[in-house]
């Protein structure tokens, strides 16, 4: 009976470039294992950090790729361009197009929500948003400062960092890029639905008021 000297183990993966190689050996196999670093994680508040990018990545991270894939269709369309008044012209419908797909998305983020997209953009294109208008300002005029830069009251010139400050942003980056992770499907927010939204928000807040003076009269 073969003796069996080959124990799996589970190891945290954390962003690092560093990998062991180890090599186990059984009477009739040799075995190739790459293990990343193990790194222990002593703050004790992790847990709900991480929830909570969790959270924001499945719903933030479509909307990078959306951006990504609109930012190659531009590319391969501009490289057909040959005039000036073509590629003015073909700005204004990008223009129109980055408007319908992100405005009212854009518009109902939390701050911290908008920040994120904007490092996930630099992570997905290779650009920073402010590098994508820079790029685009010539040809396409003001089509990226009215597209993206009215609408992310942010730093533009942030850039991603994974192996600093954002390790947990690429952490999760990384899990759902493995499948563990469902992301929720890119959707368009119409300017209807962002008006009926905010108008049953704000009628959810009324009655909880009422509600409240109601339950203070009974005192």
């Amino acid at each position: 009976m073969k003796t069996n000297l080959f124990t799996l183990l589970f190891l945290i993966w954390i962003h690092s470039d560093l990998t062991l190689y180890a090599q186990v050996t059984e009477p009739d196999s040799i075995y190739g294992i790459v293990l990343k670093p193990v790194v222990e994680i002593t703050d004790p508040g992790f847990q709900d950090k991480y929830n909570k990018m969790v959270y924001k990545m499945r719903r933030i991270y479509p909307m990078a790729i959306h951006a990504k894939e609109l930012l190659a269709t531009y590319e391969k369309d501009i490289a057909d361009l040959e005039k000036k008044r073509q590629i003015k012209k073909y700005g204004k419908t990008a223009q129109e197009k980055l408007v319908e797909d992100f405005e009212y998305l854009v518009r109902d983020m939390y701050v911290s929500d908008g920040q994120l997209l904007v490092k996930l953009i630099h992570r997905e294109t290779g650009l920073t948003v402010y590098e994508i208008v820079k790029k685009y300002r010539g040809g396409l005029q003001a089509t990226w400062y009215q597209g993206i830069g009215v609408f992310f009251d942010q730093n533009m010139k942030t850039v991603y960092d994974p192996k600093k400050e954002d390790w947990l942003i690429e952490f999760v980056a990384k899990e759902i890029e493995s499948g563990k992770h469902k992301l929720v499907a890119f959707k368009v927010i119409t300017k209807e639905q962002y008006r009926a939204k905010k108008l049953k928000q704000k009628e959810l807040r009324n009655n909880r008021k009422n509600a409240q003076k109601e339950r203070n009269k009974v005192r």
